[in-house]
């Protein structure tokens, strides 16, 4: 699963490896993904680096780098972490703010690790966290389906819990919505 390109409408899915610390460091180290990641300081190449070795060494975590299918430029992150029989939990995404409002890029993102998580893992239950004043984030994750369950506190900041049982992901008409713009390109 660690080796696999998953291809949705807009993005591939690429598999996460040390090829791409560099753009992850882009991608975290802006403003706004450290704000709402709850990431405090900078990553460096050393951190970035030490993350990856213990990343690869893990066997419930996916982590995957979105590139555009049409044009091939990273422009992200998403994972499935904390993976088990029966649940797992969705997050680390980022979506370059020059991208992000272009085309459905976070919509196919998020579809696709979705579908992975009960089609091919055959989890019952996606679990995320979003930062209180994320409110783009709450709003695709109602989309989806994903029910408030309770506040939480990460590294002293207020964040949402949400889950999604598989029962009620709601993905037909998000699918509609991504052929729609798969059909204009």
């Amino acid at each position: 699963m660690k080796n696999q390109v998953i291809e949705g409408y807009f993005v591939e899915l690429i598999p996460y490896g040390i090829d791409f610390v560099e753009d992850v460091l882009r991608l975290r180290n802006t403003e706004s993904a450290k704000y709402f990641l709850n990431q405090t300081e900078d990553l460096t190449v050393e951190k970035q680096l030490l993350w990856t070795k213990k990343y690869l060494e893990k066997n419930d975590d996916l982590y995957w780098m979105i590139r555009t299918k049409k044009e091939k430029t990273i422009i992200g992150t998403t994972a499935l972490y904390d993976i088990n029989a029966e649940s797992c939990e969705k997050g680390r995404l980022i979506v370059d703010k020059e991208y992000r409002n272009t085309k459905p890029y976070v919509l196919d993102a998020e579809l696709l690790i979705l579908n992975l998580a009960f089609d091919v893992l055959k989890v019952k239950t996606v679990k995320t966290c979003t930062k209180v004043d994320n409110s783009n984030m709450q709003s695709i994750n109602s989309k989806f389906g994903f029910t408030f369950e309770k506040n939480i506190l990460i590294r002293n900041e207020a964040y949402n819990y949400y889950r999604l049982e598989e029962s009620n992901f709601l993905d037909t008409k998000l699918k509609k919505t991504l052929l729609h713009w798969a059909k204009r390109e």
